[in-house]
C-alpha cells in the first residue's frame, strides 16, 4: 500500500540489532494511511509484516542506502533535528494478523506550513522470529507534508514526457502503481493522440516511462483494469489524421508490453465509454465514428455498444442503447448495472442535440425513461458511497455545435431518479470530479465559455452531500480541462495532464496548449 502524508514524522531510536549479515527477504511489510490528514489532524499509520515481529519507523530526508550492522536499508540516517523525543512513537509489534498502527498529531509543526515542499522518506525495519536483531524491511513511503485543501505538484517534480488531454488513467492491481496512457498532444481538443505510456508510483511520486510503446497510438480512447489485471485500451482517434480506430490492446503489467485483441465489433469508436460487468466483461457505449472535425463529430455519434470477454480475447455487438450518446457518461453501480446519461444524441436521424436523459444498463439490456434536470455533455460522474450518482458541469444545449459551459449539479438516486439539482461556482467543462474519504466530493478544473472556445479554469470547489452545497475551495496550481483525475487510498486526489484553452478578444483566434504537470489536492 501506500501513502501521502500530510504532517512531520518523528524516528525513533533503532531497536537493537545484531552484529551478524543476515540474508534480507524479499519486502513483505507495508506502511498505509487510510484517511486524509493535514497539518491539524490526526495521522495514523496502518502498519503490515510478519505476525509477532517487533519493528522500528525509520525517517530521513535522503535516499540514500544506509547499513547497520546486519541490515542495509534504503532510506538516509536518520537527521536528528527532527527528533522530538517521542521515543515509542516509531516502535511497536505486529500482531497475529501481521498488523499494527501508530497515530501522530502534528501539532508542533501546524506553524510551518513551509514544510510542505520538503520531501521525506519512511521505511519499516522488522526483527527475525526470535530476538531483537533486524532481518526485514518495507519499501520506501515518501512523506509529503500539505497544508489542508490546498494543490501542490508530485513532490519528486515530475512532468509527462509528453503533453496529455483526454487520456485515460487506470490504478492497477498493484495499487501502488498507475498507468497513463496516450492522449492528446496540443489541448484540449484536438485529435493527435500518443503511444508513450508512463507509469506513475505513489510510494514515491515518481513517473517512469513504460518501455515498451502502446500498439496503437490513440486519445479520447476508454481504458479498463480487468479480473486478472490487465488493463484493455479501445478505440479513440489515431496520430495519422486524427480518425477513429477500432483497434484495442492490453497491457500486461508484470512484461509491461502492449499486445493488441482484434477490432471492435462495429468498427471504429472514440469519446465512448467504457464499464467493466460483475462477470468480468467490459462493455463499450457509444462515442463517435467520425473525428475529422466538430460537425463531423457530432454527426457520426454511435447507438451502439460492444462487449468485450477478456477468456477469449474478442468482441461481439452487445445490445443497442435507448438513444445514441457521444461525451456522455457511464457509471458503474454497486448493484452491477450501469447509469448513462447526457452526452449528444440524434433525433429525427440527423439532428443534433445534448441530451437530458438516462437509461441503465443491466448486463443484458437498457432501460431508459430517466430524465435529468437539464441537458449536458462533457460533465463529470462520481459515484457517491450513498449509491447516488452526482453529475456536474459539462456544456447544456444552447448550440448544438458549440455548446455552453453547464452552471449545475444533478443528483440520481436510485430509488428516485433525478431528484435534486443545485449550483455549481464555476463554468466546467471536462472537469475532474472525485469522491473524497469524508463523501465529499472535490470538482477540479474545467472550461467556461463553450466547448469549441474553452477557456481553462484554475478554481475547484467541493460539493457537501448532506447540505447539497458546493462550496470554493484552494485553486489548482495550473488552470486545465480535459484533465484525468483519480482519488488514491491515503485519500488525496491525484489530477493529471489535460489542456489549456484561452479565447482572447478579436481579433485573434482560441489558443490551446497541452499540459504536462500533475498535481495533488489535500482535502
Amino acid at each position: 500500500m501506500f501513502g501521502r502524508f500530510s504532517s512531520c514524522l518523528l524516528a525513533p531510536a533503532a531497536l537493537a540489532v545484531g552484529m551478524l549479515a543476515a540474508t534480507v527477504p524479499a519486502q513483505d511489510a507495508d506502511i498505509d494511511i487510510p484517511g486524509a490528514g493535514a497539518f491539524d489532524q490526526f495521522i495514523t499509520f496502518e502498519l503490515e509484516g510478519p505476525p509477532g515481529r517487533n519493528y522500528t519507523l525509520q525517517l530521513s530526508p535522503l535516499l540514500l542506502q544506509t547499513c547497520i550492522p546486519n541490515i542495509c536499508y534504503d532510506i538516509g540516517p536518520f537527521a536528528p533535528w527532527f527528533d522530538l523525543s517521542l521515543s515509542t512513537f516509531g516502535v511497536g509489534s505486529f500482531d497475529g494478523a501481521g498488523q499494527s498502527s501508530k497515530s501522530l498529531f502534528p501539532l508542533p509543526f501546524a506553524a510551518f506550513p513551509e514544510l510542505d515542499v520538503f520531501p521525506l522518506y519512511m521505511q519499516v525495519l522488522y526483527t527475525g522470529a526470535t530476538g531483537s536483531k533486524l532481518e526485514g524491511k518495507s519499501g520506501v513511503q515518501i512523506l509529503s507534508l500539505q497544508v489542508q485543501d490546498t494543490w501542490k505538484p508530485p513532490t519528486s517534480g515530475t512532468d509527462f514526457v509528453t503533453e496529455r488531454s483526454v487520456h485515460t488513467v487506470t490504478t492497477l492491481a498493484d495499487t501502488e502503481k498507475i498507468l497513463i496512457a496516450g492522449g492528446n498532444m496540443g489541448g484540449i481538443t484536438g485529435s493527435f493522440g500518443t503511444n508513450i505510456a508512463e507509469i506513475y508510483s505513489l510510494d514515491l511520486e515518481t513517473l517512469t516511462v513504460v518501455p515498451n510503446l502502446m500498439v496503437q497510438a490513440r486519445t479520447g480512447h476508454s481504458a479498463t483494469l480487468l479480473d486478472d489485471g490487465r488493463v484493455l485500451l479501445c478505440g479513440g482517434a489515431d496520430d495519422v489524421i486524427g480518425e477513429p480506430t477500432d483497434a484495442a490492446e492490453v497491457y500486461d503489467p508484470v512484461a509491461q508490453t502492449f499486445t493488441a485483441v482484434g477490432n471492435l465489433t462495429g468498427g471504429p469508436r472514440a469519446l465512448h465509454r467504457a464499464n467493466k460487468l460483475a462477470d468480468g466483461r467490459v462493455i463499450l457505449t457509444g462515442g463517435t465514428d467520425n473525428y475529422i472535425d466538430p460537425t463531423s463529430i457530432i454527426l457520426g455519434t454511435l447507438g451502439t455498444t460492444t462487449i468485450f470477454d477478456p477468456v477469449t480475447n474478442t468482441f461481439s455487438a452487445g445490445p443497442d442503447m435507448g438513444s445514441r450518446r457521444l461525451a456522455h457518461t457511464a457509471t458503474s453501480l454497486p448493484n452491477g448495472d450501469v447509469l448513462l446519461a447526457g452526452g449528444y444524441t440524434i433525433i429525427l436521424g440527423f439532428i443534433p442535440i445534448v441530451s437530458n436523459t438516462a437509461e441503465i444498463f443491466d448486463g443484458t439490456s437498457f432501460s431508459g425513461g430517466l430524465f435529468m434536470n437539464g441537458d449536458r455533455m462533457g460533465h463529470g460522474a462520481t459515484l457517491l458511497p450513498s449509491g447516488r450518482v452526482l453529475l456536474v458541469g459539462g456544456a447544456n444545449g444552447t448550440d448544438p455545435f458549440d455548446p455552453a459551459a453547464e452552471l449545475t449539479w444533478d443528483l440520481w438516486d436510485p430509488t428516485l431518479s433525478f431528484f435534486a439539482s443545485g449550483a455549481i461556482n464555476d463554468g466546467r467543462i471536462l472537469p475532474g470530479a472525485d469522491v473524497l474519504p469524508d463523501g465529499r466530493v472535490v470538482i477540479s478544473g474545467g472550461a467556461t465559455g463553450s466547448f469549441l472556445t474553452p477557456v481553462s479554469v484554475q478554481t475547484a470547489e467541493i460539493w457537501d452531500p448532506n447540505t447539497m452545497v458546493s462550496t470554493p475551495t484552494g485553486s489548482l496550481i495550473t488552470d486545465r480541462a480535459g484533465h484525468i483525475s483519480v482519488p488514491l487510498e491515503d485519500g488525496t486526489v491525484l489530477v493529471t495532464g489535460g489542456g489549456q484553452g484561452v479565447n482572447p478578444p478579436p481579433p485573434a483566434f482560441p489558443t490551446q496548449n497541452g499540459l504536462t504537470s500533475l498535481e495533488i489536492f489535500q482535502p
